[in-house]
C-alpha cells in the first residue's frame, strides 16, 4: 500500500468485474494518476478521481451512450460536469472532484497480450492518458495531441515505463 503523503490526489475505486481483484489496481492507479497530476501541475490542489474497473460489456454500453460508438473500448474519461458518477464526495475534506475514468479488463488484457506488454504497464499508460484528458487535453488539435503524447512519454519514463509511441521498442 502506498503512503498517503506520497500521493496527495485521491482515487476512489469502483470494481465491477472481480478479475480486477488480481491486479494491484489501487497502487497502479495511485502512482499513474498522481505522477500525471504532479507533472501537469506540481501545485495542483488535491483532487479526487473516480475509477470504474469494469469489462467490455459495460464499456460497450458506456461507449454507445457517451460517444455513440457501439463497441467496447479500453478506457473512457469524463471531466467533472460530464459526470458518470454523482458529483459528490464520500467524505469531508479539501478534495475537488476532477472526473471519472472507466477501464475495461477485457480490452486491457487483449491489448496487453496483442502488443506484448505487461498488464501493469499498459494500465499505467491508459490511466496517464485518461488523466490528461481530465485536465483538458484532447485529440482535437494536433498541437494538443502532440503535447499530450510528449507528457505521457515523460510521465511513463519517470515511472520506469518505456515510450509507448516508439514502435522500435516494446514497453514493459
Amino acid at each position: 500500500m502506498t503512503e498517503p503523503s506520497e500521493f496527495p490526489h485521491r482515487v476512489c475505486l469502483v470494481i465491477e468485474d472481480q478479475r480486477w481483484k488480481d491486479v494491484q489496481l489501487e497502487d497502479i492507479a495511485a502512482q499513474a494518476i498522481n505522477s500525471t497530476l504532479r507533472e501537469y501541475d506540481a501545485n495542483l490542489i488535491p483532487v479526487e478521481i473516480h475509477l470504474l474497473a469494469t469489462n467490455d460489456e459495460a464499456m460497450q454500453k458506456l461507449n454507445s451512450r457517451f460517444r455513440n460508438v457501439s463497441k467496447p473500448t479500453n478506457v473512457l474519461a469524463w471531466q467533472s460536469g460530464e459526470l458518470f458518477f454523482p458529483d459528490a464526495l464520500e467524505e469531508e475534506g479539501n478534495w475537488h472532484f476532477l472526473g471519472d475514468i472507466a477501464v475495461s479488463f477485457d480490452t486491457l488484457l487483449s491489448e496487453s497480450e496483442g502488443y506484448g506488454l505487461t498488464l501493469d504497464s499498459h494500465l499505467s499508460h491508459l490511466l496517464v492518458h485518461s488523466t490528461l484528458h481530465l485536465v483538458g487535453f484532447t485529440h482535437d488539435l494536433k498541437h494538443d495531441e502532440m503535447k499530450m503524447k510528449s507528457l505521457e512519454t515523460k510521465i511513463l519514463f519517470s515511472m520506469g515505463i518505456a515510450d509507448p509511441y516508439d514502435s522500435t521498442q516494446i514497453y514493459v
